[in-house]
């Protein structure tokens, strides 16, 4: 999933402007959900390891998420240039998951 976002989001921006927002803000409301989970993730692998109770597999998964979603690093440059948007909302998703 994280390989295949990157890659349309990529592709969406190379597209016109007038036809790449809508679906361009939908990916990036999907990235933020991801995104929003693996941090919710790695923030209980962080308190399970900080406090030495909980589940130790926790620890584990939230390490595999963080490897999986390694790519969305290449998005931060397109996610740069979509900060002077002129739609706002688009804006703000892409200042949002940066």
């Amino acid at each position: 999933l994280v390989s295949v976002l990157t890659q349309l989001t990529q592709e969406l921006l190379s597209y016109s402007t007038s036809d790449r927002n809508a679906p361009l803000l939908e990916l990036l409301q999907l990235l933020d959900r991801d995104l929003t989970y693996v941090s919710d993730i790695v923030k209980k692998a962080l308190q399970v390891k900080k406090t030495g109770t909980g589940d130790p597999e926790l620890l584990t998964n939230a390490e595999k998420l963080l490897q999986i979603h390694k790519p969305c690093v290449t998005l931060v440059g397109p996610l740069i240039t979509l900060l002077p948007n002129e739609d706002v909302s688009l804006a703000n998703m892409a200042s949002h998951n940066l």
